[in-house]
């Protein structure tokens, strides 16, 4: 009071969320599916900042594909609604089959038309790859 007149400054740091990246007013989620859910579709519930919302994933979901919800982000600045909520679904390929799983895959492969690959027609590329890939997981 009675002092001199001036600018203010505000400063206000956002935390990162444990599940959500923000990009202005969208958020950004990765969703794991299964190869079953990616190849015969299925209905996903997804968190949202405000509890679950439901998404379709349509049979033939390939990994990197994305799905928008729209007004699930965050409020926009002047309230003039909300942003998108962005879902990208990554196919997850499981890493132990049982021996009925296996003989399953291996029928599917064949029904595909895939022909078994032998650890002899792999190249030696191919080979350090899946070691690398072993090592990350």
């Amino acid at each position: 009071m009675g002092g001199e007149a001036g600018d203010l400054y505000v400063v206000i740091n956002v935390m990162p969320h444990p599940r959500f990246q923000r990009q202005d007013s969208d958020l950004f989620i990765e969703m794991p599916i299964s190869i079953t859910q990616a190849a015969l579709g299925a209905d996903l519930e997804v968190p949202t900042l405000n509890g679950r919302a439901r998404i379709r994933v349509p049979a033939g979901t390939q990994t990197g594909s994305v799905f928008r919800l729209r007004g699930k982000g965050m409020p926009r600045l002047q309230g003039l609604g909300s942003g998108d909520l962005h879902v990208k679904v990554r196919v997850k390929t499981p890493s132990a089959l049982t021996e009925r799983q296996k003989k399953l895959m291996e029928a599917l492969a064949a029904e595909f038309g895939e022909k078994k690959q032998s650890s002899k027609d792999r190249s030696i590329i191919d080979k350090i790859v899946d070691e690398v890939k072993s090592a990350v997981q």
